[in-house]
């Protein structure tokens, strides 16, 4: 699969252009069990695409989270199994921790209160 045509994955440039939108106090965490995003890296599962690690900490800004994107933009990531890239803004974007595949890929914002968000993932690849 090439990058930036998996279906219902969003873009770093999407991704981005969704955290714009948001208040300037906004947070975000990661689906619905709350999870506080933090790095990103090579996804497992499509070496080109990005995934979006995360842990139990409290929700992340959403102006951290949009340093962080266009931070990977034109940068060089190593693929789990050898191999790299160099993101673009049409990086396909999953969630999911290091070395991991589990088709889990970020498809969109949901507002959960006046100041948090949710990246909203889906499983798009069993």
């Amino acid at each position: 699969m090439s990058p930036g045509v998996v279906l219902g994955a969003l873009s770093l440039s999407k991704l981005m252009a969704e955290l714009r939108t948001l208040p300037v106090d906004a947070v975000v965490h990661l689906g619905s069990g709350r999870y506080r995003p933090t790095v990103l890296h090579s996804y497992r599962g499509y070496y080109e695409d990005l995934a979006l690690d995360f842990d139990m900490g409290p929700p992340r800004s959403a102006t951290l989270l949009i340093a962080e994107c266009c931070l990977a933009i034109g940068k060089w990531f190593e693929g789990y199994k050898g191999g790299g890239y160099v993101a673009t803004v049409d990086t396909a974007v999953w969630a999911g921790h290091w070395g991991e595949a589990n088709g889990q890929a970020i498809t969109g914002l949901r507002q959960v209160d006046a100041t948090t968000w949710e990246l909203v993932v889906e499983e798009i690849d069993p």
